[in-house]
């Protein structure tokens, strides 16, 4: 799955370690994802200053492997990218077993993300 995602204001570009605090609740696993990156192998080595494009990125997949109900596990990817920095448009590619979980874990991720954004700024 492919999502383009453009990001609504420059303050809202990069994760905060309150947001990811935030998150937590709802997202319990994310921090212990695999993450390829300059800092480590998780997503907990970047997860406090990274894009809110690769923030979703791996709520995406968290909750996909929350809603995947089959005996084998599957085992979710994802990749993401700024296309136009100063435009603010990113690009977020996820893997998935199942288009219909895979796109309702694509607008569970959005509400929360979007919904945990604006409480930061209240």
């Amino acid at each position: 799955m492919i999502a383009y995602v453009e990001v609504s204001d420059e303050r809202f570009c990069f994760a905060t370690p309150a947001l990811i605090a935030d998150l937590l609740p709802r997202f319990p696993n994310i921090l212990s994802h695999t993450c390829v990156n300059e800092r480590g192998e998780t997503f907990m080595s970047v997860a406090a200053n990274t894009s809110i494009p690769h923030v979703l990125e791996h709520l995406v997949i968290d909750e996909q492997a929350r809603l995947d109900e089959s005996t084998s596990k599957v085992v979710f990817v994802g990749k993401t990218a700024w296309s136009n920095r100063s435009e603010r448009k990113a690009c977020v590619q996820v893997s998935y077993a199942d288009e219909h979980i895979a796109r309702q874990a694509l607008a569970v991720a959005q509400r929360e993300l979007n919904d945990a954004l604006l409480a930061r700024i209240r």
